[in-house]
């Protein structure tokens, strides 16, 4: 099967499968987004981000830190747009998993949004960790439970690293690896954790979300909520049926957040 192919079967399973009717229209848009930002990226294109975001529609906004340790400035409407997308979909819960942490923003969110709830936070990258600690220890006493493992189905990964462009940050992504190989760290699966009581999970892997969800088929199976940023076409495309797969159960959203990132969200009812 050609590429064309199998871009072309998931777009009508989704459409008719998948999604519901709210959803169908924007999947297909970000189907379009996809291809082109790889073949922009193929290409070399100069300028490629500001080109992706005008694209989109959504030029880059005004950034600033807030105050807080970061590497680099966030969109000044950040948490006003963080919590309007979370608070719907995770209010309730007891216990969250904050996949791709960063440097505490999210785990700022969520607090707030549930402020009873146990929240692990996840961050592999060791910069964001220590911002993520200096942030996060001016609300929070004790600090949170903190993991720094990457999360993948495969045990051992590395980091492999693609330049966008002359004017762009460089793409990441822990890959499979071997034991013994150069770079090669320990990595967790999502399923580790559902001893800890998880019942949902904000997935934000930075490019690898897909082999991120590939290590959650137990929690799907019990019917966690996740909350899928999307990166990529590969997600994009994959991620929705092995959702269905492990659990024909769940209902799928695709929405795009305030912050102009399509997101999968995936919960037994119809939030």
């Amino acid at each position: 099967m050609s590429e064309y192919e199998f871009i072309q079967r998931a777009v009508i399973n989704a459409c008719t499968n998948l999604f519901d009717d709210d959803s169908k229209g924007l999947y297909f848009r970000y189907v379009h987004y996809y291809i082109l930002y790889e073949s922009m990226y193929q290409s070399k294109f100069p300028d490629f981000m500001s080109f992706m975001h005008n694209f989109k529609g959504q030029p880059e906004g005004e950034k600033t830190t807030f105050g807080l340790e970061t590497p680099i400035p966030l969109d000044v409407h950040t948490f006003d747009y963080m919590r309007a997308d979370y608070t719907s979909f995770f209010v309730g819960s007891t216990a969250i998993l904050d996949v791709g942490a960063f440097i505490g923003d999210s785990y700022m969110v969520l607090h707030e949004v549930c402020p009873q709830a146990k929240i692990i936070c996840v961050e592999p990258c060791e910069e964001n960790m220590k911002c993520l600690v200096a942030n996060v220890s001016k609300i929070a006493s004790p600090l949170p439970i903190l993991h720094t493992r990457p999360i993948h189905s495969s045990p051992y990964v590395v980091l492999r690293t693609r330049r966008k462009s002359e004017s762009s940050l460089d793409e990441t992504q822990y890959v499979e690896a071997n034991a013994d190989e150069v770079g090669a760290i320990k990595a967790s699966t999502l399923d580790s954790f559902l001893e800890e009581g998880i019942d949902a999970v904000k997935l934000h892997a930075e490019n690898g979300e897909y082999e991120a969800i590939q290590s959650a088929v137990q929690s799907l199976h019990r019917g966690i909520k996740f909350y899928i940023v999307i990166h990529s076409l590969k997600a994009l495309m994959e991620i929705p049926p092995f959702i269905k797969s492990c659990n024909p159960k769940y209902v799928l959203r695709f929405k795009e957040t305030r912050l102009g990132e399509p997101a999968i969200t995936a919960s037994l009812d119809s939030l």
